[in-house]
């Protein structure tokens, strides 16, 4: 099969002989060549996302946390809240760095989703950097197993801590293409005004609702795209957030799989874990928590149907997670008819710290075709 256009001078197969300007991050680099340093750097990097860190508080009132929580239960809003893209993501395509057998791309496009949406967003979803999608696509020439949708976790978005968390040059040097998106306010979407951990999921349920949406309508937009390239075989792979994200995709198109990787599903119990709040007292923490758990309702993937064949489906989850606690992915498993799952002692940063899990991951894709 032809879809990509083969390198018209032999400089594109060069790995550090691209300018600056064009050049992969060290990380980046580190996924194609593999070894002992990209595993130290990894190990350096593990512990920052092993567990939650504690946020400031966001001043909590029950009374307009419930307002906000009704509009989001209103069932015409429900009805429309994940609109179907009617055409393909518009991608602008700029070469980053030549590769032996094929390329990196970087890819952008306005994203549709407030105009689909037609309402009233929280200003930084609307901020221009936000509104412009930011993927980074590892591609071959020719031959390639599956073109990989791959979403980080929370601030992960930064296509340098990316590559150490998604691996993409290890997928692509096992025959996978690989297109790394950056989420909504994360990477290059970042408006700069919010702090990193004002990040969805938090206490602003109409940011982290319709952050959300747009998420999964960019990324149902640029789905839509590399099949109108003809690309073959493509699934989503999604870490922590993006892990929900991916849940979420998995009940709305028919993906040809979904690996989401230490998945969370009850983005209430993660906030309220994460947030040092000013709630009084256990009654008032129960008040709140209803609430959160009902405004989140409208996109929890444990309120739909897997849209995909479960055989097409895998679950990695670490039994000490303290992040997202392994009752969650569980509960993922349960509602999804109990597909292929794959327990590891360790926590968090289990899917990119031991490196039998995404040797576990590309062996699953591999053999749906086999």
């Amino acid at each position: 099969m032809q879809r990509k256009q083969a390198p018209t001078s032999p400089a594109d197969f060069c790995l550090f002989g691209s300018s600056p300007e064009h050049r992969l991050s060290h990380f980046e680099r580190l996924t194609m060549l593999g070894g002992q340093e990209l595993r130290r750097a990894i190990e350096r990097l593990a512990p920052r996302f092993a567990q939650l860190p504690s946020q400031t508080s966001f001043g909590l009132d029950p009374t307009h946390l419930l307002h906000i929580a009704d509009r989001y239960s209103d069932p015409l809003l429900q009805s429309t809240f994940f609109p179907t893209p009617s055409s393909p993501a518009h991608v602008e395509r700029h070469t980053v760095h030549g590769l032996p057998d094929g390329l990196v791309e970087d890819l952008t496009f306005r994203g549709d989703y407030p105009s689909l949406a037609n309402r009233t967003l929280p200003d930084p979803l609307l901020h221009e950097s936000n509104r412009t999608v930011h993927a980074r696509w590892w591609r071959h020439h020719y031959d390639y197993r599956a073109t990989v949708v791959a979403l980080h976790g929370w601030t992960m978005g930064d296509q340098r801590i990316s590559a150490l968390t998604l691996l993409p040059g290890v997928l692509y040097r096992n025959g996978f293409d690989v297109v790394v998106v950056e989420l909504p306010l994360h990477g290059r979407r970042s408006t700069q005004q919010e702090s990193a951990y004002a990040l969805p999921p938090a206490f602003d349920l109409s940011l982290t609702n319709d952050a959300i949406a747009q998420a999964v309508t960019d990324i149902r937009q640029l789905r839509l795209w590399l099949l109108s390239l003809g690309c073959h075989r493509i699934g989503c792979l999604g870490l922590s957030l993006g892990g929900y994200v991916n849940a979420l995709l998995a009940s709305l198109d028919r993906w040809d799989f979904a690996v989401p990787l230490v998945p969370a599903v009850n983005l209430a119990e993660i906030v309220l874990t994460s947030t040092r709040h000013n709630l009084k007292n256990r009654r008032m923490a129960g008040q709140v928590r209803a609430i959160l758990e009902r405004a989140f309702a409208i996109h929890s993937p444990l309120n739909r149907q897997l849209a995909l064949d479960k055989r097409h489906v895998m679950l990695v989850a670490g039994l000490g997670d303290r992040v997202v606690p392994a009752k969650q992915p569980r509960a993922l498993w349960e509602h999804w008819g109990r597909p292929e799952v794959r327990w590891h002692r360790g926590g968090h940063a289990v899917p990119f710290s031991k490196t039998r899990v995404f040797e576990e991951v590309m062996e699953f894709i591999g053999a749906l075709w086999s």
